[in-house]
C-alpha cells in the first residue's frame, strides 16, 4: 500500500508542477465580427443603421479604446420581401454625427441612413450589410400591423374632477408584438404678458403620482414603461387582441392643476395618446438588458440576444399609433 501511495503522490506532484508552467488566460481567441443595429419605426420617414465591429481593447479594458471601430466600407440595403406590402430595395448612405458627449469617444458617430423610407405595417423586410473587410450580415423581420388605442370615457379629459375612477384606455394589439408602451401628453399654449404672445407647450402625464409634501407641492411621478402584453396572441399575423391600460386620476389632475397655477394664462388644445408596439426581437433585447432577476449580478444564463446572421446586434421594429382628443380650452 505504501508503494501505491508514494506512486500516487508522485503523479500528483508531477501534475501540479506541470500545470504551473502554463498561466491561466480567461480570454478566448479574438475573432472580429460585424455589429449591426437598426430599429425600423413607422413614426419616421428616415431609417438608420449603425455598423461597427468588435474590438480587443488593451489589457481587456474597454475604457482604453479611444475610438469606436466603425465599419465604413459596408454596402447597406433593406429590401421588402412581401410583394403584397413592399417589394422595394432601400439603399443606405453613410453620414457622420458629432457626439454630444465626447468624454470617452472623440470621433464622430458614423451611421447609414435611407430617405425617404417609412416602413409599411405588416410588411416583411430583410437587412443586408456587405463589407469587404468583415463579410456579410443579414436579418429579417415583420413590422407590427396597426394597433388602436381609445379612451374608455374621453369626457374625463375635459373635467377630471367630476369622476371617481382612473383614466382608462382600451388597446388593440397586433398579433406580431410582445410588448407595448403608452404615452399620454397634454398640449397647451401659454401666454407671455410681457410680449403678449402665446407659446405652445407639451407635458407628459405620469400614470401614477405620489404626494411627498403637500406644503411644498412636491410629487413623485412614475411614467409608463414597456409593458408585456397580458392577452394571448391569436393565430395569423393580421389578427389582434384587446388589452388595457390606466392612468391614475390624481396624476392627470395634478398635471392640469400645475399648468393652470404656474402660468399667467393657459389655453388647453388637446390630449394626445400614443401606442408604441414593440416586436419580438426588440422586446427580447430589452428584456435581456433590463429585466434580469438579480440586478447586482453579472451572470448571463443565456447567450447575448442577437438576430443578426453573420454578425451580432439587433434588427427590430416598432409601430406607433395615436389618438387625439381636443380640449375646449383652459381658463
Amino acid at each position: 500500500m505504501s508503494r501505491v501511495f508514494l506512486l500516487a503522490a508522485a503523479c500528483f506532484l508531477l501534475l501540479v508542477s506541470g500545470s504551473c508552467d502554463t498561466s491561466f488566460n480567461p480570454t478566448a481567441a479574438f475573432q472580429p465580427r460585424m455589429v449591426v443595429y437598426s430599429i425600423l419605426t413607422t413614426e419616421s420617414d428616415t431609417q438608420y443603421v449603425r455598423v461597427y465591429s468588435t474590438y480587443l481593447p488593451p489589457n481587456n479594458d474597454p475604457t482604453k479604446n479611444p475610438d469606436e471601430a466603425s465599419v465604413t466600407d459596408a454596402v447597406v440595403k433593406i429590401t421588402g420581401t412581401n410583394p403584397l406590402y413592399d417589394a422595394r430595395t432601400y439603399t443606405f448612405q453613410s453620414f457622420d454625427v458629432k457626439r454630444a458627449d465626447q468624454e470617452r469617444y472623440k470621433d464622430s458617430i458614423q451611421a447609414y441612413y435611407s430617405f425617404p423610407f417609412r416602413p409599411i405595417r405588416g410588411a416583411s423586410y430583410r437587412l443586408s450589410v456587405v463589407s469587404p473587410t468583415y463579410g456579410t450580415a443579414t436579418a429579417d423581420l415583420t413590422l407590427p400591423t396597426r394597433g388602436t388605442i381609445e379612451f374608455v370615457d374621453p369626457l374625463m379629459l375635459e373635467n377630471p374632477w367630476t369622476y371617481p375612477h382612473d383614466l382608462q384606455l382600451s388597446i388593440k394589439l397586433s398579433n406580431l408584438v410582445d410588448a407595448f408602451l403608452v404615452g399620454l401628453y397634454v398640449e397647451y399654449n401659454v401666454h407671455n404678458p410681457q410680449t403678449d404672445l402665446w407659446k405652445p407647450y407639451r407635458t407628459e402625464v405620469p400614470f401614477k403620482s405620489v404626494e411627498i409634501s403637500k406644503a411644498l407641492a412636491v410629487y413623485d411621478y412614475t411614467f409608463p414603461e414597456l409593458t408585456v402584453r397580458r392577452t394571448a396572441k391569436n393565430s395569423g399575423p393580421n389578427s389582434a387582441t384587446t388589452d388595457g391600460f390606466s392612468f391614475q386620476l390624481e396624476a392627470y389632475q395634478t398635471v392640469i392643476y400645475r399648468i393652470v397655477s404656474q402660468v399667467d394664462r393657459s389655453d388647453f388644445k388637446r390630449v394626445v395618446c400614443y401606442l408604441i408596439q414593440v416586436d419580438e426581437p426588440l422586446y427580447r433585447y430589452y428584456e435581456e438588458a433590463n429585466l434580469f432577476d438579480d440586478k447586482n449580478s453579472i451572470r448571463l444564463d443565456q447567450p447575448t440576444y442577437t438576430n443578426i446572421q453573420g454578425g451580432i446586434g439587433l434588427f427590430a421594429s416598432m409601430g406607433v399609433d395615436s389618438v387625439v382628443y381636443p380640449l375646449p380650452g383652459g381658463p
